[in-house]
């Protein structure tokens, strides 16, 4: 639980300096790999990947729109820290939320299934 948090935190980070593209495919490999160790589906690492990749709310140079309304909007670089982050750390710990819930409901619907195939049996006419 605590690696899937670092991850998370990791690329929300980076992404405050660096294009949130860069960062998703940088940490793509490392998503699925964190998934399998942690048995957890690659599916919801995948997506706190995209989710948390575009967190860039705390600098304005992470994201090209909100380069483009700094001289416009007369803002400052702690404007975007100041409002940004309150607003990083609760889409963060949603996020993060999300994903643990997503992967607990994969796991119970997994543990109670009879079916060999795990519940996905495939219907042929």
């Amino acid at each position: 639980i605590l690696a899937v948090f670092l991850f998370a935190f990791c690329t929300t980070s980076l992404t405050q300096f660096i294009n949130n593209m860069t960062v998703a495919a940088m940490f793509n490999t490392t998503a699925m790999q964190l998934a399998l160790e942690n048995q957890i589906a690659v599916k919801p690492m995948l997506t706190l990947l995209a989710v948390s990749a575009g967190l860039a709310f705390c600098t304005p140079i992470g994201m090209p729109n909100t380069l483009i309304v700094q001289p416009s909007g007369n803002y400052k670089f702690g404007d975007y820290l100041r409002c940004g982050f309150v607003l990083t750390v609760v889409a963060w710990l949603s996020c993060c939320s999300y994903v643990f819930c997503w992967s607990w409901w994969d796991f119970e619907q997994n543990k109670y299934s009879t079916a060999s195939d795990g519940g996905h049996a495939q219907v042929t006419a």
